[in-house]
């Protein structure tokens, strides 16, 4: 990379839609361990990031972003973050930063978008500005990058937009696991009928429609009926403002009949207890009907914690090249594909032949790590003021 000749100082505005007072959301956790990890000097610039907490409680709000952008060289802008909800506004972010540009000196805006694919079309349309006028986009995968550049809005914008692929990690950290205390968790979870075969279930994460909560009730119901001793943990829940899902999927829970089956923990905060809970399964579920993705944070969890897990395959070829081998995952039994529309008769079967439990020593695979993540920001960075963007 060519040396940046008189430059200056630059200062970052992170625009942050999550507060971990009282917010839950994915997005909003990783740029918050993101701003924890990017160092200030980085060869031959000095960075200044400041954390803006951006949550507009009305329309007026959304156009007030240069009150907290503050003399920002560059604004960041992660998307999407639960706080912001199905709003349409943050499509004007980028819009209002390029207007306050034209009073206060030039901004570059960068967005990293966290999905593109599978997003819908009225929330693409809604975002056009925002990605339209983004002088870099940052994308979390490979599918990502490429399902953008295939769309108008890539095509129109073409070679004129920087973009990178920079892959995320797991938020959670895995401690060191003690041997005693997972037994003991699996213990106390499954009830300690040692006559039956027992089989638990695990599930991290935010429960959406897209991973198929309900076949996992229906795999618990049919494994039981057959006389194992099975549970589902889960270690999650719904997103604010899904009352009505969450209310739905516990009304199907007691319609099986399988309250006592279903161990529902909510969000762990001790990060030791969840490892240790989550350690105790057999086996992990996620069934993205999508297919599994290198975005997944909390697929990445379950690597790092050395647990079997039971996945879709990923619908896109090259998603984990340079990452991990899927194959070799595959091969070592810690992997098991199944297709986004196998029966329940199918899973039931794949539950019932796997391995016994062991208790994991190891990490599977291990997720990218993040000092990379921060090293490559860095470097996207780099690139922009490269191209003669904003140098403030």
């Amino acid at each position: 990379m060519k040396k940046i000749e008189n430059f200056r100082p630059l200062s970052i505005s992170m625009l942050i839609g999550y507060d971990s007072a009282s917010d839950r959301c994915a997005v909003g956790e990783y740029g918050e361990r993101l701003l924890k990890i990017l160092p200030a000097d980085q060869k031959n610039i000095k960075f200044y990031f400041k954390r803006v907490i951006f949550k507009p409680r009305s329309v007026v709000d959304w156009f007030r972003v240069q009150d907290v952008i503050g003399g920002a060289s560059i604004v960041h802008i992660q998307y999407p973050f639960e706080a912001w909800g199905n709003s349409p506004f943050p499509g004007v972010l980028a819009l209002v930063v390029k207007r306050v540009s034209q009073i206060k000196g030039p901004i570059s805006v960068v967005t990293t978008f966290h999905e593109w694919h599978g997003m819908h079309w009225m929330r693409r349309l809604s975002v056009f500005p925002l990605a339209y006028f983004s002088d870099m986009l940052i994308f979390v995968s490979r599918r990502e990058r490429d399902a953008y550049g295939k769309s108008l809005i890539g095509r129109l914008r073409g070679n004129r937009q920087l973009r990178h692929i920079i892959p995320i990690s797991s938020n959670v950290n895995v401690p060191v696991i003690d041997r005693a205390s997972v037994a003991t968790e699996r213990a106390t979870i499954l009830g300690g009928q040692s006559e039956r075969r027992e089989i638990l279930l695990g599930f991290f994460g935010f429960i959406y429609d897209w991973k198929q909560p309900y076949k996992l009730l229906s795999i618990i119901k049919e494994l039981r009926n057959d006389g194992i001793n099975a549970k589902l943990l889960i270690c999650g829940d719904f997103p604010d403002g899904h009352e009505d899902q969450r209310a739905k999927f516990w009304l199907t829970v007691a319609e099986l009949g399988i309250e006592h089956c279903v161990i529902h923990k909510g969000y762990v905060e001790d990060e030791v207890l969840l490892a240790h809970m989550l350690a105790a399964c057999d086996a992990h579920l996620y069934l993205y009907k999508d297919g599994l993705s290198s975005r997944r944070g909390s697929f990445w969890y379950s690597m790092k914690l050395g647990v079997r897990v039971i996945c879709t395959p990923p619908r896109y070829s090259g998603e984990f090249d340079g990452l991990i081998d899927l194959d070799k995952l595959v091969d070592a039994g810690d992997i098991r594909f199944v297709e986004p529309n196998s029966s329940i008769e199918d899973l039931v079967s794949v539950a019932k032949n796997l391995a016994d439990f062991r208790i994991p020593t190891k990490a599977s695979a291990e997720p990218p790590d993040w000092n990379m993540i921060a090293d490559l920001h860095h470097v996207a960075y780099e690139n922009l003021l490269e191209k003669g963007a904003a140098i403030k």
